[in-house]
């Protein structure tokens, strides 16, 4: 299922800036990768879009380390990991919001 998302913040920037839209991919089933942009239903930090850094297996489970592409983002240290359960789906495009 394709469902759009709307950029809150300057977590992403450069890659995405406040007021961007993105289509994102939803599908329970999707093997992620690291280096994509994902959405996040973050349990503290509710709805986020965020790049993968490191994935963790253990068994069948995978975990993801999130990070934001501005170094002014909230630390990776403070996400911490999430699980395939906590992400969203897949971000494929953006739409540019008029700077």
């Amino acid at each position: 299922m394709l469902r759009f998302y709307k950029v809150v913040g300057a977590s992403m920037t450069p890659t995405f800036y406040q007021g961007d839209y993105v289509l994102c991919l939803t599908w329970p089933l999707f093997r992620f990768t690291e280096s994509q942009v994902v959405v996040v239903n973050h349990p503290k930090y509710q709805t986020i879009i965020k790049r993968i850094k490191y994935i963790k297996q253990i068994s069948d489970n995978r975990s993801y380390w999130l990070v934001g592409d501005n170094p002014q983002s909230t630390s990776s240290q403070e996400l911490g990991f999430v699980t395939q359960k906590n992400i969203a789906g897949l971000v494929l495009l953006k739409i540019a919001n008029k700077r």
